[in-house]
């Protein structure tokens, strides 16, 4: 509207959204989802704010979603088979961000290779037996 009528009235209603948008934390949104789209998606948000979820392959979405919640403000997570859709470098990310987050994770995959390089305790449940060890480089019982 200020580009076809620049009066007070259309002034003033831009200004109302734009605190609007303030009020209901559209940017503190697109400050979080600009970190998200960089480091899953390696382009900024504004690059990319645009495309339709479904353009994006099994991995990006999975990788953008697991830099949401790992950005997020719950302190606990609990993953289901995170690495699922995740090629080579999509799962040495994975390993990396939760490496680097401090939030409490509890994971649970069959990937012995994520389990080891990302998770500090690892519980094995098997057959009623129950086994816990570490991980990041520790090794695995035999």
């Amino acid at each position: 509207m200020l580009m076809e009528r620049d009066d007070q009235p259309t002034q003033i209603r831009y200004a109302s959204a734009l605190a609007t948008w303030a009020d209901a934390g559209g940017y503190d949104a697109e400050i979080l989802w600009d970190a998200c789209c960089v480091s899953a998606l390696g382009v900024p948000y504004e690059s990319c704010r645009w495309r339709q979820v479904v353009t994006l392959s099994g991995g990006e979405q999975k990788r953008l979603v697991l830099e949401a919640l790992l950005r997020g403000p719950d302190e606990v997570l609990l993953l289901d088979e995170p690495d699922n859709y995740l090629d080579v470098a999509g799962k040495q990310w994975l390993e990396q961000r939760l490496r680097e987050t401090s939030k409490t994770v509890l994971l649970v995959s069959h990937d012995r290779e994520l389990l080891n390089q990302a998770a500090e305790r690892i519980v094995t449940v098997e057959s009623r037996h129950v086994w816990i060890h570490s991980g990041r480089g520790g090794r695995w019982p035999r």
